[in-house]
């Protein structure tokens, strides 16, 4: 069960009908992650510290484990530190103009191929003309401050933002092996979240030893954290007027502490609270579950896109015996999807569930992440033909 803390209570205030809600971005109410905070700010003390000191420090994990949230912590922590702080995309690793913009030096650029020079624009207005830096590496070189680079959605650098020719990988390559292994001229961090095998794609351009605190796995939230976030979310938003223990104690039974159905099933439970006016009622929660249980469904129908009818029943009934939460046997998945399908054809199915998050590998085991999907699909799908 899950203690309350004692919360000042705020105004309860107008609030459209309930309907599913989809979170992305910086969490309302964020809790947990210390450990992972924690080396990360280690990271940032080490760099600061050589002087020139750098890494790549990639958070990876299934749809909704909260990797984007995750990201907006450590660059608040960055900015309390005076780093300077840039969000990129993939291709501003080889793309200078790109890179130059995601760093704001101007955000229109005249190229003059007769002078070599590029103009900037520094103000309305008014441009600066100034060489055209050779390489990426030139620009990162150029700065003075820690810089911390944040790339979401790292693992479109190995599909729709992969290099499209070998001097764009070679470029790439080079970049992130002088991030890495802190070649720059000042601390350099390159802070990455992708879904499950982005790892790969950094090992396709050249970086495969990270060690056992810069790359993470991200899972769910642990318990504690999970009623704190619940709790926020009906006292801070609702405006609960009595002990809300017993709706975060049955929230939580359905959330398994994964962030993005608390948010889910935790803002439908807020706006439900401000309709009843700070009262928690019966009803009140059966209304909030069936509004997060749809939330839920579209979640999964969306993670399971790409997979027909078929893989899903090969999928559901290799797994269905299966004791959920626990390991599942990889090697059975593999062996049925090759029983039904070619074994290329096996293989990229496997590969895209990992994709989408419907399996996910830790610490060598896989497992379907979230308790609550391996029971949508198993009851949905297994045994239909």
């Amino acid at each position: 069960m899950c203690r309350t803390r004692t919360m000042p209570q705020s105004r309860p205030s107008p609030t459209a009908p309930l309907t599913v809600t989809f979170e992305r971005g910086p969490a309302p109410y964020f809790h947990g992650r210390k450990q992972i905070l924690g080396n990360f700010k280690r990271y940032m003390d080490r760099a600061e510290q050589i002087k020139s000191g750098g890494t790549i420090f990639l958070i990876q994990g299934a749809p909704g484990a909260g990797k984007t949230a995750l990201l907006y912590e450590c660059e608040k922590h960055a900015r309390a530190r005076r780093w300077e702080v840039a969000s990129i995309h993939p291709d501003a690793l080889w793309d200078t103009a790109g890179l130059m913009h995601s760093l704001g030096r101007g955000h229109e650029f005249g190229i003059s191929e007769k002078t070599g020079t590029i103009d900037v624009k520094v103000a309305k207005g008014e441009y600066k003309s100034v060489p055209v830096p050779s390489t990426t590496l030139d620009i990162l070189n150029e700065g003075r401050l820690p810089l911390l680079l944040i790339m979401d959605e790292a693992q479109t650098l190995g599909t729709t933002n992969k290099p499209t020719s070998e001097q764009q990988a070679n470029i790439a390559t080079n970049v992130l092996r002088d991030v890495h292994n802190g070649n720059l001229g000042r601390p350099i961090i390159l802070l990455a979240a992708g879904l499950g095998l982005t790892v790969e794609v950094f090992e396709s351009l050249g970086i495969s030893r990270f060690d056992g605190s810069s790359l993470v796995e991200l899972g769910g939230l642990s318990k504690e954290a999970e009623c704190a976030v619940i709790q926020d979310w009906i006292n801070k938003d609702g405006g609960a007027t009595g002990d809300p223990t017993a709706w975060i104690d049955a929230i939580a039974n359905k959330t398994h502490g994964w962030p993005q159905h608390i948010v889910s099933y935790a803002d439908a439970a807020a706006k439900q609270v401000v309709r009843d006016h700070g009262e928690m009622t019966p009803e009140g929660l059966d209304a909030v579950f069936k509004v997060g249980d749809a939330a839920r469904e579209v979640f999964y129908q969306h993670r399971a896109k790409g997979l027909l009818k078929e893989h899903r029943v090969c999928l559901a009934n290799s797994v269905k015996h299966v004791k959920v939460g626990t390991p599942v046997d990889h090697i059975r998945i593999r062996a049925a999807l090759t029983e039904e399908f070619e074994e290329s054809e096996a293989e990229r199915l496997f590969k895209h569930a990992q994709r989408k998050g419907i399996l996910d590998e830790r610490d060598g085991e896989y497992y379907i992440p979230i308790p609550s999907m391996h029971d949508w699909l198993v009851c949905n799908y297994s045994h239909k033909k």
